[in-house]
């Protein structure tokens, strides 16, 4: 997947948007048409969601009713600058304060390494203990040292935490801790909102509630960000946490609208406790963005893979580098060491393949209801180990061509998202590699680390076309059956359903498929032939031009599929009458390639002086350059003779 970069000033329309969903959670924050037709949404999740690290699959965007492709990208890397407040009035001596130092020491480590800090406390008045940009070492010294004394000056924090903020093309956002209204300040609420407002910051607010709390006022200054409440001050650690969490709950998505004129967008977000959605209208033309449709269409199935989407979230979670320590000789060295680390690694990457496999951060299949009760991710360390190794796969897969993997990995049906097969792959080479070391040594390390790495692409490949080719068999009978159902009155999509529900795998799989996009708002005719071109399939290609020639000049379908099964069953067995005759010839094939080296493999074994003189001087290795050319070119020979194109 290519990693989304937009620059905020180069937008040609920049704004907040209210959800169209009342109280459902997900925010619109700002709308990019500078590349239109292609559009960038920004939203906002709520904690919630953001704390289950929602992957592509999660994301649903609708235009004009029809789900599209879309791009999804985590900004949770973007420029911050963050100003934590801390009420130090005298209400909050003892356990609240000591409680509010620790709480904000979590919330500072819970932000990614390029955000910002500067703490700003308040009792009578308003101090900046520390500048924009300190280290949080420094931050977390100044909060040790934090004394309570004094009255409330909320609304002269404010002002001063605002000032803090620089003109870097940073998010600004304010986290002011309370436990009481404002009792002494020079500055009024309107003066401390105007600050805020100058600052382009967003407030978000913890309230911790005593008998003093002024939540009104909270909420005033907080009118574009959240305010948290704290029942005591052991809750303050959750509260600081969710604010963490709304914090780097945003995604960029990415889409193209192939429309003009104003559109209705819709977006949804699979949540633990159900789907949450927005809307927006938005004139191409124009750039004039407004409040969507108060009759926003039903949020669609998610899936593990969107229709047509790409999955590339980018991962919330750092990439640990590794360090390679050499160890010197010491009591390890005993005989038992190397079988112990063999058997470990080994251990190790069953483990790891196990824990990549399993609780895969609660996505769901096109057959999972979005009302599930099922848990979205386990609590612990294994899974909690798991879903690291995955987000650092995802990420890696994010730098590569994740959408041609996810491809592959369609095309194969295999039930592993890019990250994950990242992990997977990754693990084989570990085994590969370990197991050259401990038979042959550097050689066979390198030998068999590089079939390791071969071998998941091939693994995949392989896969893939015995699943074309399965698919291709069963074509026949699923074709009579869809036939058949029109015959009966059923309408295509009816009749594709029955196919889903009665045909084996693939067929069932594919067709299954087709109906769930169907629901979606997508046509038949794209749906197959999508899965025409996602199984290589040339006979199903030619089934949907004759079924989008039936729908533009009309005719009885029923009897257009029995003709195009009759050629198809013809061109059937003509080429599995070609495939009998030419296979006599692709055994031969495979007799001449394999003998020399299998020949040259027990002369090895039994004299390996024998072949000194190819392996050791300079002629010799010429000479085995060029009989591997001519073998390959041999083998090219013989592909293109035994092969027939239709």
């Amino acid at each position: 997947m290519r990693t989304l970069r937009f620059v905020g000033a180069a937008c040609l329309v920049l704004v907040t948007a209210a959800p169209a969903f009342a109280g459902q959670g997900v925010v619109i924050d700002s709308v990019d048409l500078t590349n239109a037709p292609e559009m960038s949404l920004v939203i906002s999740v709520p904690a919630e969601v953001a704390a289950t690290q929602p992957i592509a699959a999660d994301f649903a965007v609708l235009v004009e009713g029809v789900r599209v492709s879309t791009d999804v990208y985590a900004l949770v890397r973007d420029p911050m600058e963050v100003v934590v407040v801390i009420d130090t009035s005298g209400s909050m001596e003892g356990e609240p304060l000591q409680a509010a130092a620790s709480a904000a020491l979590g919330f500072m480590d819970s932000l990614p390494d390029s955000a910002q800090m500067s703490l700003v406390t308040f009792g009578g008045d308003a101090v900046a203990r520390n500048a924009m940009g300190a280290s949080r070492d420094e931050i977390a010294e100044s909060l040790s040292a934090l004394s309570a004394a004094g009255e409330t000056a909320l609304y002269d924090a404010v002002v001063t935490a605002a000032a803090q903020f620089t003109d870097a093309d940073a998010r600004h956002v304010l986290v002011v801790l309370s436990d009481g209204g404002d009792t002494v300040s020079t500055a009024n609420l309107v003066d401390a909102s105007a600050a805020a407002e100058a600052a382009n910051a967003e407030v978000r607010a913890v309230a911790l509630q005593t008998s003093e709390s002024a939540h009104d006022a909270l909420f005033s200054l907080a009118s574009n960000g959240s305010v948290t409440s704290a029942a005591s001050a052991a809750d303050l650690a959750g509260a600081y946490e969710t604010v963490a969490l709304e914090l780097t709950g945003r995604y960029r998505l990415t889409f193209r609208a192939a429309s003009v004129g104003t559109i209705q967008v819709d977006i949804f977000v699979n949540g633990p406790e159900g789907v949450l959605g927005s809307s927006q209208l938005v004139d191409l033309a124009s750039g004039l963005v407004s409040g969507g449709d108060a009759t926003s269409p039903v949020p669609p199935d998610f899936g593990k893979d969107p229709v047509g989407g790409e999955v590339g979230v980018e991962s919330l979670i750092e990439v640990e580098a590794v360090t390679m320590i050499a160890v010197e000789s010491s009591g390890l060295s005993s005989d038992w060491t190397l079988p112990a680390g063999v058997t470990l690694v080994f251990v190790g990457a069953l483990l790891t393949l196990w824990l990549t496999s399993k609780d895969n951060g609660g996505g769901v299949s096109f057959a999972t209801p979005l009302d599930s009760d099922e848990p979205v991710e386990r609590t612990g360390l294994l899974p909690a180990a798991g879903r690291r190794a995955r987000a650092i796969g995802e990420r890696i897969a994010g730098r590569t061509d994740a959408g041609a993997m996810d491809r592959a990995l369609d095309r194969a049906g295999v039930a592993l998202r890019p990250g994950e097969f990242v992990v997977v792959s990754a693990t084989v080479v570990v085994v590969g590699v370990t197991a050259g070391l401990v038979v042959g040594g550097t050689f066979a390390a390198v030998a068999l680390g590089s079939v390791a790495a071969a071998a998941p692409r091939t693994t995949l490949r392989t896969l893939a076309e015995r699943r074309r080719r399965a698919f291709s068999d069963q074509l026949e009978g699923t074709l009579q059956t869809v036939a058949g159902s029109l015959r009966s009155g059923y309408g295509l999509v009816q009749a594709m359903s029955t196919v889903a529900e009665e045909s084996p795998s693939p067929t069932s799989d594919e067709f299954n498929r087709v109906v769930v996009e169907s629901r979606l708002g997508r046509s038949i005719e794209e749906s197959l032939a999508a899965m025409a071109e996602r199984l290589e399939n040339e006979d199903l290609g030619w089934v949907v031009e004759a079924i989008e020639i039936q729908h533009e000049v009309g005719g009885n379908l029923a009897e257009v599929l029995d003709t195009v099964t009759n050629t198809i069953r013809e061109r059937n067995q003509l080429r599995r009458q070609v495939k009998a005759l030419s296979a006599e010839g692709k055994i031969s094939a495979v007799i001449l390639l394999a003998l020399p080296l299998v020949i040259a493999f027990f002369i090895a074994v039994i004299s390996p002086d024998y072949l000194s003189e190819l392996t050791s001087t300079g002629v010799g290795r010429i000479m085995i350059a060029v009989a591997a050319v001519l073998m390959l070119a041999g083998a090219a020979w013989i592909k293109k003779i035994i092969r027939v194109e239709f």
